[in-house]
């Protein structure tokens, strides 16, 4: 399947309010994602058309319904990735990044045009690292070239033959341009390498991780770690005692369950990985649950479903 991924252009697809004249926003014919559709979409399969949920989320429906109006043979699918800030590399670049991985079997090209100069970063970044075959592709619309019809161009880059990938931190920096101390803890020479790997486990958004050691070392600690260093800090994180709890109290706990499939069991309940979907869950002594209870986590680890109770 060829696919096509890109952005909303919130500031170019639409033409903005004319108060004046009482109109309100509109599709933009000359905006990057309509002229695509109208130049350059034949051979596709699917538009993946991205969007950040806030004010996009108003403005993509009626991206979508003109497309799907004036182009019905054009299969495109809205598809939002909640982004709080459109500037953070360290929160879009980890949703790209398995939003692309979901496609590797198939033939993606990414429209590179739309987005913020940070999104378009995470584009290159995916491209040059995931070992995918990828396209880049950036569009010159009518506009920019005096009327004339619209050019499409492939960004061409020399990929390296050895496979690596990047681990891109930002830092916040003062009016006066000088770099915020964030933490809040002392890490002594002998485990600042544990938490330097830690902090590359935080940068990617779609991996799970086990952590060991003896009662007392800071496994909690760490986790709390990752998670304020993931690009989920902002999401729920929920944190369970696994050795507190049997086995069934525990799977109720963590999958959920529903009236009546057990003694006592009157309403629906939604479980913690429901709950804190998009967050993180610390499982806490998670080698005492019990095999039938690990086939249930494994499943929910590989294929990330969940079957509630009863």
């Amino acid at each position: 399947m060829k696919i096509l991924i890109g952005w909303l252009a919130v500031n170019n697809d639409f033409h903005k309010p004319d108060l004046k004249n009482n109109l309100p926003v509109s599709v933009n014919h000359d905006g990057p994602n309509y002229q695509f559709h109208t130049h350059f979409y034949a051979g596709y399969n699917k538009h993946i058309l991205l969007h950040t949920g806030d004010r996009s989320d108003r403005l993509a429906p009626m991206m979508h319904h003109a497309l799907k109006t004036d182009f019905p043979e054009h299969q495109v699918e809205l598809t939002p990735l909640e982004i709080a800030d459109i500037i953070s590399l360290e929160e879009i670049k980890p949703k790209v990044e398995k939003l692309l991985l979901d496609h590797k079997d198939d033939e993606v090209d990414i429209f590179f045009s739309p987005g913020t100069s940070v999104m378009q970063l995470s584009w290159y970044i995916c491209h040059t690292t995931l070992g995918m075959k990828t396209l880049l592709l950036q569009t010159v619309g009518s506009r920019d070239r005096r009327g004339g019809t619209p050019l499409m161009k492939e960004i061409l880059v020399e990929k390296s033959p050895i496979p690596y990938s990047s681990v891109i931190k930002q830092q916040m920096l003062d009016k006066k341009g000088s770099a915020v101390e964030t933490s809040d803890f002392k890490l002594t020479d002998s485990i600042r390498p544990l938490y330097n790997d830690a902090a590359k486990i935080a940068s990617v958004d779609h991996i799970s991780c086990l952590i060991t050691g003896p009662t007392g070392t800071g496994k909690e600690h760490l986790a709390q770690f990752i998670r304020d260093n993931s690009p989920r800090r902002e999401q729920p994180f929920e944190k369970i005692n696994c050795s507190a709890l049997g086995d069934d109290l525990l799977e109720s706990r963590l999958f959920g369950h529903k009236a009546g499939s057990f003694t006592g069991a009157t309403t629906d309940h939604e479980g913690i990985f429901k709950r804190v979907n998009g967050g993180s869950v610390f499982l806490d002594e998670v080698g005492d649950i019990s095999p039938r209870l690990q086939q249930s986590l494994l499943r929910l680890l590989h294929a990330g479903e969940i079957q509630p109770v009863g």
